[in-house]
């Protein structure tokens, strides 16, 4: 798939995931793109290593896996690390509706 299908697709998954993060959150991806959803501070990014890596983040029902991701340097935080680890947390406790976990199983099909 060309690069440019697979970066579409992260982003709208990154968008739909995120739409409730507060202030906001901003994101690079493997290629350099870079996108935000919401009202991001600006004090740090969330970074993405690789298209696999993304698929195995967003498809796995695991909520520790974003940490074990980080852990082993598939994502990176460019920037202010507690900042990002504030929106983490409150994120931490939102449960997708059906139709977000539909979505997003679909659109990984293309990243």
């Amino acid at each position: 798939m060309k690069d440019s299908g697979r970066r579409d697709a992260a982003e709208r998954i990154l968008r739909r995931v995120f739409r409730a993060a507060r202030p906001g959150l901003r994101w690079r991806l493997w290629d350099g793109s870079e996108g935000s959803v919401g009202t991001p501070d600006g004090t740090w990014t969330l970074v993405f290593r690789d298209p696999a890596s993304f698929r195995a983040l967003f498809g796995s029902k695991n909520s520790q896996v974003m940490g074990e991701a980080f852990i082993d340097d598939l994502i990176d935080v460019d920037g202010d690390l507690f900042a990002a680890l504030r929106v983490a947390n409150d994120l931490e406790d939102l449960e997708p509706s059906l139709l977000d976990k539909l979505a997003v199983g679909w659109l990984l099909r293309s990243v």
